[in-house]
């Protein structure tokens, strides 16, 4: 299994709140958390598309014949309407707001970037605002984590929030401290995720690093037409066998430039042995290597590994190689080929992991009835 980004993972993991009909019919009230575990999306072997473990669409508290798509107009027009503010995120005592520049200064802060449309993010907002003008209620807002803004009652879909630094920054200064602290832990993340992608690069093999494109912030593998080492290497890669799947273009690209066969497989398992470090749910991007590597027979990778003493990147990359389900599903029982010896050079290094989940694939793989 594979992951995507840590970004879209957070982004898909907010804790649940959902709203009651009996809350949405009071004019006094706002959203309840009934909170629960929500596990977060991954990419699946089948299809290899992504899926949300569990959560669902939050449904409005009253669902007008029209909506409309997400405004700052509209969103300013009923801020100056309202008089008084309610806001809560279900854990914390319920805000009150009634001053004229405190509901500008949350207005302001909540600014949509009208240009990206996202339909509505599979979870229910953390903190309710409920706008008052008097005593009608006019407005029921739901914030998701530092991310998007929910109007459901007006909008067709979520609102991207433009500066989720500022909103979040007041209302932690009113004590709703939690979408700050997921977005301190979003920019840790991608700080992190940052560091591990160029590792990742780094060790990538120098003829392959044309093919790599992040649009959109999702890390692709594929031809990069827009530099003349990618229409090169594109060129090659049209020039390969039948099998036009990227792992076979690749290939055929290491092999016109690593005429040593040695350093072509030794390069390939010190790129797996790059990677974040998780064996199962690791990037999505990483499984391009795997992918190119289930090309080389297994007899090959042993004499490689054998050939010279292999350094640290190199075994990691061979253990987590061996150990993977794909390859135990690629090329069943060819685990057997390995020699001992060399299954103990695997499962040693294996072991000195803190990963639970690693150590138990290695075990299953490489330990023998001699251990």
């Amino acid at each position: 299994m594979y992951r995507l980004n840590r970004r879209l993972m957070l982004w898909l993991s907010f804790p649940v709140i959902a709203l009651s009909p009996a809350e949405s019919a009071s004019k006094e009230t706002v959203p309840h958390p009934v909170r629960r575990a929500v596990q977060p999306a991954v990419v699946g072997k089948v299809g290899g598309k992504p899926r949300a473990a569990s959560g669902s669409l939050s449904k409005p508290s009253a669902t007008p014949k029209h909506r409309d798509a997400p405004t700052n107009k509209s969103l300013r027009d009923v801020f100056e309407r309202a008089t008084r503010l309610v806001i809560s995120d279900g854990s914390s005592p319920v805000i009150t707001i009634t001053d004229n520049n405190e509901i500008s200064g949350l207005k302001e802060s909540l600014t949509i970037n009208e240009r990206v449309s996202t339909g509505y993010i599979l979870e229910s907002p953390d903190i309710g605002i409920v706008l008052f003008d008097g005593n009608q209620r006019i407005a029921v807002l739901g914030i998701i984590g530092p991310i998007a803004l929910r109007w459901s009652e007006r909008w067709d879909c979520d609102g991207i929030i433009a500066n989720g630094k500022q909103m979040v920054t007041w209302l932690a200064a009113r004590g709703l401290a939690e979408p700050k602290k997921i977005l301190d832990e979003m920019s840790q993340e991608q700080a992190k995720d940052k560091e591990q992608t160029a590792r990742w690069l780094a060790a990538m093999p120098e003829c392959l690093r044309p093919l790599w494109k992040a649009p959109d912030g999702f890390n692709t593998f594929t031809p990069n037409a827009d530099q003349a080492a990618g229409r090169e290497a594109a060129t090659s890669m049209e020039q390969a066998d039948s099998d036009k799947s990227p792992a076979a273009q690749a290939m055929a690209l290491m092999e016109k430039n690593y005429p040593d066969r040695t350093a072509l497989i030794t390069g390939l398992l010190s790129w797996v042995g790059s990677g974040a470090g998780p064996w199962s749910g690791y990037p999505s991007y990483e499984q391009m290597a795997e992918d190119i590597l289930l090309r080389v027979p297994t007899k090959d990778i042993v004499a490689a590994l054998e050939a010279n003493a292999p350094t640290d990147p190199v075994i990691e990359g061979a253990a987590r190689y061996f150990a993977s389900w794909d390859f135990s599903q690629a090329k069943p029982g060819e685990i057997r080929l390995l020699p001992d010896d060399l299954k103990k050079t695997l499962l040693d290094h294996s072991l000195k992991s803190t990963d639970d989940d690693r150590r138990e694939q290695a075990r299953k793989a490489f330990q023998t009835a001699k251990q």
